[in-house]
């Protein structure tokens, strides 16, 4: 399911992630969304890699 609002952002064929940054108080992660510009693939994957490189590597069982 697309993340609420980006919708528009799929029409335009603009690269997406939605990496998960931490976990809520219930366990369920929490994520965000990383947006490039159009067929600039690369750009939002090496935010999300700098991302994680700052915040820590989020594990499917890690406590975040």
């Amino acid at each position: 399911m697309p993340a609420p609002g980006s919708g528009s952002l799929t029409l335009q064929a603009a690269p997406q992630l939605f990496p998960a940054v931490r976990r809520d108080s219930r366990g369920l992660p929490i994520g965000i969304a990383v947006v490039g510009p159009y067929l600039e693939d690369r750009t939002p994957l090496a935010l999300a890699r700098r991302l994680c490189g700052l915040l820590g590597q989020f594990g499917r069982t890690g406590e975040r």
